[in-house]
């Protein structure tokens, strides 16, 4: 627990005091790397309480290979749903919140030639918008930080490496 309270005081709160001094979200986001265990979930939940902004959780272990569920479905299906970034952000009822990509190294294969983890390139882009199927259009994605967790940087493609910082949590003591 002091080693994460540690990793927290230096790295989250210089985080923190960036975006409040300067009320903006910058454009890269926090991966943590770490064994399971070592508090990178809840680092990142600390964080959000430490900023006061909701938490959209994207389990990547648990999303499968289907991009659909991330950016929702078409609505020519009878079973069309929205996409949980819009189903979190309306739970919320905010755009702004930190997006909490969880077990980003376990995101699924690809289908259609599109691959989960990759569909966050645009949000980490902050070009603006994500399109969302369900809507059928572009949704504000300006105001999300992300902050994703992994076990291995391995099994993650390099342009999304990219675009975080990476913050290896300490291993157990």
């Amino acid at each position: 627990l002091d080693i994460l309270e540690t990793t927290l005081r230096r790295h989250g709160h210089e985080i923190a005091a960036l975006i409040m001094r300067s009320l903006c979200l910058p454009k890269f986001g926090i991966l943590l790397v770490g064994e399971p265990g070592t508090g990178k979930t809840r680092f990142a939940r600390a964080f959000a309480e430490i900023l006061s902004m909701g938490i959209i959780l994207l389990d990547m272990s648990t999303l499968g290979d289907d991009p659909d569920i991330v950016s929702g479905t078409d609505r020519i299906y009878s079973n069309a749903r929205p996409g949980r970034i819009l189903e979190s952000m309306h739970q919320n009822r905010s755009s702004t919140g930190v997006l909490l990509v969880n077990e980003l190294d376990k995101a699924g294969n690809s289908k259609g030639g599109r691959y989960v983890a990759d569909m966050l390139l645009s949000i980490l882009d902050k070009s603006g918008a994500f399109y969302e199927n369900y809507l059928q259009e572009n949704i504000p994605v300006d105001n999300l930080f992300c902050i994703a967790t992994c076990n291995s940087l391995s099994d993650i493609s390099a342009p999304l490496r990219d675009r975080f910082i990476v913050v290896q949590m300490p291993d157990y003591s």
